[in-house]
């Protein structure tokens, strides 16, 4: 909510089809080429020292106002020239904008500035906001009191900071309402599953899930940390095991297409049937597979998010207030995301299933640690 990005290519995209147009507006074309010099302006100096990727502290008044302007151009504008054929693609510009400015509007010593060279050599600029605890706090402070609960907010404590509670709100855990007997929690702690090693470690992560789906006949979900990964894990598993049916999570699903691949997962299975999706997407939360729509689930990795220089920066931001800028920025979003993932397996009180979680990091007290209670009883 307090991110935005905006692009020089966007504008010249609107550009170009303004100059298609028999008679393009005057008054539009130059507001563009003004917003087009702005990114110029703010490009050459990456350019000349070779810069294609920086991230700096400060707000950038100077596009942040142009594009203001753009905005208040525009609004007037369109009430002059309401049937103007490209009026979707102005509004899309002018949204976008719009959106760029009020988020700016937010910016104080927890935001950055992204900027990047594209491939297409145009210049993106993207505001993000490290910690928005403050803004949260503010926003809860205009009601009398705040409920927040879900299934993942472990650690509370970590969330509590996170959502800018104060030190003295109430924090309540229940113990989980299902049997702890009805999950069969296993850790595989002899498989390495770090970058460096996961190709290594291939032949062993598809023995342990064929290992888990011959146990008992049903439905079963992978979940990997990217699609890279997936895709590789995939053609391993095929080759081994050609005979298992298998269905794949693909990029850029549609909601039907989403639809069609859950429904695949029918109650009374007769045999086999063992889907790969990615974690911390759209199959990893949200999806209710109850009863034996979903045997059980493997989760590959403990979900890092991947290396960049944003979340680097978002590292060193709280390693800067004296805080595991590590856990802030990579182990606790992970470890929500598998969270959610192997919260898919058990839905009702009458649901049984097992998670297998394939990373020996998953052993470790870094990550046991923060397990919750139900997760006690887990089989390394």
């Amino acid at each position: 909510m307090y991110t935005k990005e905006i692009s020089s290519e966007e504008v010249k995209n609107l550009l170009d089809k303004l100059h298609s147009l028999p008679q393009p507006p005057q008054e539009v074309v130059n507001k563009l080429n003004t917003l087009l010099n702005a990114f110029d302006l703010i490009k050459e100096p990456l350019l000349n020292y070779q810069q294609q990727d920086v991230i700096i502290e400060e707000k950038l008044s100077s596009i942040t106002k142009k594009l203001m302007y753009f905005c208040d151009f525009v609004t007037e504008w369109l009430k002059e020239n309401p049937e103007f054929s490209l009026k979707d693609e102005l509004l899309e510009l002018f949204f976008t904008a719009y959106t760029f400015v009020k988020v700016s509007d937010y910016y104080t010593e927890s935001f950055r500035t992204h900027l990047l060279i594209t491939k297409n050599s145009e210049l993106l600029i993207r505001v993000f906001c490290l910690d928005s605890s403050s803004l949260i706090a503010n926003s809860l402070n205009l009601g009398g009191s705040a409920i927040l609960f879900s299934a993942t907010l472990s650690p509370l404590n970590y969330y509590q900071e996170m959502f800018g509670l104060i030190d003295d709100s109430l924090l309540y855990q229940l113990t989980s309402p299902f049997n702890e007997s009805n999950l069969n929690l296993l850790i595989t702690s002899y498989i390495p599953v770090t970058y460096q090693q996961r190709q290594h470690s291939l032949t062993k992560i598809i023995t342990a899930i064929y290992t888990m789906i011959t146990a008992k006949t049903g439905n079963y979900l992978v979940f990997l940390p990217s699609y890279t990964f997936l895709k590789q894990v995939v053609v391993a598993f095929n080759q081994a095991y050609p005979h298992v049916d298998t269905i794949i999570q693909e990029t850029n699903m549609t909601r039907i297409q989403q639809e069609e691949f859950l429904k695949q997962f029918v109650s009374n299975p007769s045999k086999v049937l063992l889907g790969f999706a990615v974690l911390g997407g759209s199959f990893a939360e949200g999806i209710d597979l109850k009863g034996d729509r979903l045997n059980g689930v493997a989760i590959v990795s403990v979900g890092l998010p991947m290396l960049n220089s944003e979340t680097n920066e978002l590292k060193e931001y709280f390693d800067n207030k004296q805080k595991n800028g590590f856990q802030y920025a990579y182990q606790l979003p992970g470890l929500n995301n598998i969270f959610q993932a192997a919260g898919r397996v058990i839905r009702s009180s009458t649901d049984i299933g097992v998670v297998l979680l394939i990373d020996s990091r998953f052993s470790t007290a870094r990550y046991t640690q923060f397990f919750p209670p139900h997760w006690k009883y887990a089989h390394v």
